[in-house]
């Protein structure tokens, strides 16, 4: 996103942006701001200040760009496939597709859909279901401490028994059973650190959709909870 004033670049005038519209995608300057306002077609159009936006999240709020096609804005969704695309894409790859739609039509009203609610309850349910793995991984990693203290416990008194016997049994066993032991504590390390890190994926993705639905276009959260959805399904599927 530029410093710069749309509107005002468009008639080759240079002036600093003071405010974002998120639904026409464009910096404003004061002056631009009063004409926004006063025009009844942008009248009500979601303006922020950027004294309010952190400079890191403001592309947030701008409709991305498509990946096979640079320049071009995924502004376009196919019905039959339900997926996101660009003009590009439809001149290119979706010539056969019948039910194609502007993205800036399906998401009017979209902070208000159960689309949008749905995406909020399941990413509350996710991250409920992630923090109970988390705790029952917790608990086995635990409960192999607690085995391992407790078979050392048991060499030990068969040792005191049949000293002679045991000091060779013992290095067996402590040798398997920390091989064991470390299997198994690697494995439980590697799931915990794994739903970590889902998890704080899963928060920052939330923050981003809460930035978004606060200060961004219908549309762009939009496109954001199409992407979304399928994440947290591939997540669920685990």
């Amino acid at each position: 996103m530029e410093s710069i004033c749309n509107p005002c670049e468009r008639r080759n005038i240079v002036s600093q942006l003071t405010h974002w519209c998120s639904d026409c995608e464009d910096g404003l300057c004061g002056k631009c701001l009063k004409d926004h306002k006063a025009m009844k077609l942008t009248q009500h159009h979601h303006v922020t200040e950027m004294t309010e936006i952190a400079i890191e999240k403001a592309k947030l709020l701008s409709i991305p760009e498509c990946d096979k096609h640079p320049g071009c804005k995924e502004d376009f969704i196919c019905l039959d496939h339900d997926l996101i695309c660009c003009h590009a894409c439809l001149q290119l790859d979706r010539t056969i597709c019948k039910h194609v739609s502007n993205v800036n039509v399906l998401a009017k009203g979209v902070r208000k859909s159960e689309m949008y609610l749905a995406n909020r309850r399941m990413v509350q349910d996710i991250r409920k279901t992630m923090k109970g793995i988390y705790e029952e991984r917790q608990s086995a990693k635990e409960g192999v401490i607690k085995q391992q203290h407790r078979i050392r416990m048991e060499i030990a008194n068969i040792k005191s028994k049949f000293i002679e016997h045991i000091n060779n049994l013992e290095n067996i066993l402590i040798h398997e059973l920390s091989n064991i032991g470390k299997d198994n504590n690697n494995l439980i390390e590697e799931e915990i650190t794994a739903l970590l890190k889902t998890e704080k994926e899963i928060k920052d993705d939330e923050k981003i959709l809460q930035f978004i639905a606060n200060n961004g276009s219908e549309s762009r959260l939009f496109t954001f909870l199409k992407k979304q959805r399928r994440k947290k399904e591939n997540i669920i599927e685990l």
